[in-house]
């Protein structure tokens, strides 16, 4: 068998002229040997002459074109022999005429000058790839009339994707094509390759392909290891847990819909996320990345919000609440359904993201078929859509059969086991190793845990910690201080509360504070003998950063007595206490608030006027932080004087769980000093003025 014949379709390969040509090579057709009798003939025949045969990766470049009986070494083995070509290292056959072919990946042309560019299997590279190869081909400069092509592309599936588009646009100067047949060729001039399709591109390398300078760590690998499990539908529902900026949306919501439309173009993938604009930015991502893999689209669904493939799929994107009537998925894909933790916090809100997503996102599932769901968010309270999903996996009726892929910023034992029907990915970590050093230090978490133990529970180890009561607070974690005899026998003498601090602190018992405050809540709730009132007296130190609770005035009391009692707690007080006030959203209230403001200020007291933004359970979130003893065995930041009214104090703030209508006063005017205490602690600590 002579290993330099061609065959008809072959034949007008090899004769043809243009700057580019394109053969459409179905499998079994021989394209990868005419590539090598193309490069023999080519090297023969043009002196200094850089030609290079380029496929996919090492293995395939030796499995389809080096060894077999028509390999390339079997082809130039009497040329090697009469000592007119030398093989060299990394692929590299040189002749006498100073021509060299190489054979090797697509990723090496980027780094070489090729006079003459032959790609194998193209379809798989995509047209961002592609293109930055055929500059480099072209670069050198313009093809002169009736000289052979400089750029030969081979595709299985010519009428698909980037090589049907591009060259259509192309005129027969520029770029020719032609088609081979598999019935043409003998059997032992196929291919091995040919005899079997090769299998879909997996998520990781097309993640290389379309991003070749993506920042790959251990943990951005196991999840894309688990989502290609998602892909081949070994997986059916997932959740994913892992801190912010750790590469979650990249992965599962920019390029993972891309990937799926990549290897089941006839599919559709729909997207949920806080908002829609938040759902639109993540979609036109997801389709630039489909375009660099050389995705071609429908020309009249091109929206960043709906756009469709040539196959029939395609990829929709909302808004939570937004309405999905009349779209479908294959695979579902939630990212972060709540636009602030002050949402995802509010039980109100969390029914909302649960509703729209049973009846309205869960109900657009392809019926019939396999479809897969991710839901991917920052976790920030123990009832956001993960917490209700997880919520059903114990009722067994109702079990969706979840898959976690659990990943805390520092692995630790979690405090709460998932229910029977939740299966977790193993997280290969020894305890109290963080997730990414690169990205964060196991120090610089410990910082973060510091500074707010509650919210680094939820943000990066994923466990919102309702620890009882009301899930917010623990009576336990108020650590109290001093003797109960020995305080009450000094308050009744009469001995002021402000002289009594300041001989526990020549004691010893207390210590000497950076800075005191006393912040008040006003008319909180009506009762039947007026309106409520509170102010809780408080004091902060810096080394070590600490709370301590002195005193909390709480009990009915009727307008007109609000500013004396304010006036007369400030002046026994003293000057060196500050006064904390709310700013009322209400006209009426802000006026109020500023004649107080004037009144004390006349007198010579400091005063701070605090925003009451928020909900009252974000509010007391930061404090119910500095409650939170630390993992590692660092107690409660906050200790809480003893006194008679010490345990309605604690008892309030056990209870506490955010809602309207409950006795919260007290938490509200805690929670007010704790932002003016914290906050200058910390301005303090880190050396800024105040």
């Amino acid at each position: 068998m002579n290993l330099f014949d061609l065959y008809p379709g072959q034949f007008a390969a090899w004769c043809a002229k243009g700057r580019e040509l394109l053969i459409g090579a179905p499998p079994r057709s021989g394209a990868s040997h005419l590539l090598r009798v193309i490069a023999l003939d080519r090297a023969w025949s043009t002196p200094g002459l850089h030609v290079v045969i380029a496929g996919p990766d090492r293995a395939f470049i030796r499995r389809e074109h080096l060894e077999g009986e028509g390999g390339w070494w079997r082809m130039v083995e009497p040329a090697v022999a009469s000592g007119e070509a030398r093989h060299h290292a990394g692929g590299v056959t040189r002749f006498a005429n100073g021509s060299a072919v190489q054979l090797t990946t697509w990723e090496a042309v980027g780094r070489l000058d090729p006079g003459l560019l032959l790609l194998d299997d193209a379809d798989e590279l995509g047209w961002g790839g592609y293109n930055l190869l055929r500059e480099r081909a072209l670069a050198v400069g313009p093809v002169a009339a009736g000289a052979p092509p400089r750029l030969v592309v081979v595709a299985k599936r010519p009428d698909e994707g980037w090589t049907r588009q591009h060259w259509s646009a192309l005129n027969v100067d520029e770029g020719l094509r032609v088609d081979l047949k598999p019935e043409e060729l003998p059997e032992a001039l196929r291919g091995s390759a040919d005899v079997e399709e090769r299998k879909p591109i997996s998520y990781r390398d097309y993640i290389n392909r379309v991003h070749p300078g993506f920042d790959w760590h251990w943990h951005t690998g196991l999840i894309v290891e688990t989502l290609q499990r998602v892909i081949d539908r070994e997986l059916l529902r997932l959740l994913i847990f892992a801190p912010p900026r750790y590469g979650k949306s990249e992965l599962v919501s920019r390029k993972l819909p891309a990937y799926q439309l990549h290897v089941r173009p006839d599919e559709w993938v729909g997207l949920g996320a806080s908002t829609s604009s938040l759902a639109r930015y993540l979609s036109k991502d997801a389709r630039s990345t489909y375009r660099e893999g050389g995705g071609v689209f429908r020309e009249d669904t091109q929206d960043a919000s709906l756009w469709r493939t040539e196959n029939g799929g395609g990829m929709w994107a909302r808004g939570v609440g937004g309405t999905i009537l009349g779209l479908g998925f294959n695979l579902g894909i939630i990212d972060d359904p709540f636009s602030s933790r002050l949402d995802a916090c509010r039980p109100t809100e969390q029914k909302r993201v649960e509703d729209w997503f049973w009846s309205d996102f869960y109900s657009r599932r392809q019926l019939g078929v396999d479809t897969a769901i991710v839901v991917m968010h920052q976790r920030l309270d123990e009832r956001d859509l993960a917490g209700r999903l997880l919520e059903r996996e114990a009722d067994e009726k109702r079990a969706e059969g979840w898959t976690v892929l659990n990943l805390p910023a520092i692995k630790r034992p979690r405090r709460f086991a998932f229910a029977p029907t939740v299966r977790l990915v193993d997280d290969p970590r020894e305890e109290e190793e963080p997730l990414c050093a690169a990205l964060q230090t196991r120090e610089e978490l410990h910082r973060l845990e510091e500074a707010d133990a509650f919210l680094f529970d939820a943000i990066y180890q994923q466990e919102p910690k309702p620890s009882a009561g009301g899930g917010v607070f623990d009576r336990l974690n108020f650590l109290p201080v001093g003797n109960p005899d020995v305080l009450a026998a000094l308050r009744g003498d009469g001995i002021s509360l402000t002289a009594i601090v300041e001989q526990l602190q020549k004691e010893g018992v207390l210590p000497p504070f950076h800075r005191e405050v006393r912040a008040w809540d006003i008319a909180g709730s009506k009762n039947a003998d007026g309106d409520s009132i509170a102010g809780v007296r408080g004091g902060s130190t810096l080394e070590p950063r600490r709370i301590y609770w002195l005193d909390s005035i709480a009990r009915p009391i009727r307008p007109g007595e609000v500013k004396q009692l304010i006036l007369r707690t400030a002046r026994a007080d003293g000057l060196g206490v500050e006064v904390v006030l709310p700013r009322e959203p209400a006209a009426a209230g802000a006026i109020m608030i500023e004649d107080f403001e004037k009144a004390l200020q006349a007198e010579g007291f400091r005063v701070v006027v605090v925003p009451t933004t928020g909900s009252k359970r974000m509010r007391a979130l930061p404090h119910a932080g500095a409650t939170t003893p630390l993992a590692d065995g660092t107690p409660s930041r906050v200790h809480v004087l003893r006194g008679p009214w010490i345990d309605r104090f604690v008892e309030q703030h056990h209870a506490f769980d955010g809602l309207d209508g409950h006795a919260d006063d007290e938490v509200d005017a805690a929670a007010y000093a704790y932002t003016v205490l914290a906050v200058q602690v910390a301005r303090a600590y880190l050396g800024w003025s105040r």
